[in-house]
């Protein structure tokens, strides 16, 4: 296996990098204006048309020059935007050293990064979100709060499956897309002699590696909303709002939704999958919620495999709570001892337990 740095690559495997800069947001993530970007790919090909009978050096010079000013046409004098573009400038020109080079950026610009936009634009947000709200408000209509537990395992199944089903075709449309166009082999883009069958499976790679990896950030942000918005539509159902985080209040664990109880302390609730490994690192203690008038943390959890007993008994102790499936085994295992049994509830409990804090 050969492994190489960037500069080392040739013009189509470089294409992966080109992806890559247009959206890194220390760059300033230029890739997301489609205007700008249009802008500068017909700049750069306009460049190598009417360059022709100068030098190879005079004709990269004039090009670099070209996407410098292209890149920060518009964009005022000693901003961080400037400073970002400035860096994306400076990469773009490590990789740049020939012709070739720039055609590649232009076929990047035009043929894989502005697609690829698009098919990210479609991504599904806010639609698998009330899908799921349509299906919780069957369940509680029905069930009542012995159907929390059901809700919130699976509200996130619901939202996922519809976002990977859809987030595949959309790949599989975008990928047609892409092959089609690599199947034109513009001459432009491809030299006279540069038939090698690998060149679109490598442009295919690396759409799919960028693409693959601008999709996880949108579901990371999509997952952590999505559980908020289940915990935020159970309070709505029953009537019970929810209230703005204590001022100044920061901890290591994300709180989701916060309420009032009737003494106007504050009673946060994390919804989790899981309990993770660095559940230590996550307790608030309970001096620094005295501070911030915070009664309790509740932990929903969804998965409670990983819910030992020392998690339980240690962040007990210091006022987190944990509401758990009521079919959960946890109930069942903590049920005989009178300190543990204190902290774990069932999910069926949480509505009640709440209304009970807010008239006490």
């Amino acid at each position: 296996m050969e492994y190489k740095l960037r500069r080392n690559l040739n013009h189509i495997e470089k294409i992966y990098w080109f992806l890559r800069y247009f959206v890194e947001t220390d760059k300033a993530a230029l890739g997301k204006n489609i205007r700008k970007v249009s802008n500068i790919a017909e700049a750069l090909g306009a460049t190598i048309a009417s360059t022709q009978n100068l030098t190879t050096e005079e004709r990269l010079n004039i090009l670099a020059g070209v996407l410098k000013d292209s890149i920060l046409d518009g964009i005022k004098d000693g901003t961080q935007v400037q400073a970002k573009l400035f860096t994306l400038v400076a990469d773009l020109n490590d990789l740049l050293e020939s012709e070739n080079d720039y055609k590649s950026l232009i076929f990047c610009l035009n043929n894989i990064l502005t697609p690829s936009n698009q098919a990210l634009g479609i991504v599904p947000t806010k639609e698998a979100t009330q899908i799921a709200k349509i299906y919780a408000k069957n369940i509680l209509d029905e069930k009542g709060t012995e159907g929390l537990g059901n809700i919130l395992t699976q509200w996130d199944s619901i939202t996922l499956d519809i976002c990977l089903n859809r987030e595949r075709d959309i790949c599989s449309k975008l990928f047609f897309d892409i092959r089609k166009r690599l199947e034109k082999k513009q001459e432009f883009f491809f030299d006279e002699n540069e038939d090698d069958p690998t060149n679109s499976d490598i442009i295919l790679s690396a759409l799919g590696q960028e693409f693959e990896r601008r999709l996880g950030q949108k579901r990371k942000q999509r997952s952590g909303q999505d559980l908020e918005d289940a915990t935020t539509y159970i309070f709505n159902y029953y009537g019970i709002p929810c209230a703005e985080s204590p001022t100044h209040f920061t901890a290591a664990i994300e709180i989701d939704n916060w309420i009032k109880d009737s003494r106007n302390w504050y009673i946060g609730f994390s919804l989790k999958r899981t309990l993770r490994e660095r559940w230590k690192q996550t307790v608030v203690d309970k001096d620094t919620l005295t501070e911030f008038k915070v009664r309790y943390i509740i932990h929903l959890i969804c998965n409670d495999g990983d819910l030992t007993d020392q998690k339980i008994g240690d962040m007990g102790a210091k006022r987190h709570l944990f509401f758990v499936p009521d079919s959960s085994p946890v109930l069942s295992r903590v049920n005989n001892d009178n300190v543990l049994s204190e902290y774990v509830k069932p999910m069926s409990n949480l509505i009640h337990f709440i209304n009970d804090l807010r008239k006490k």
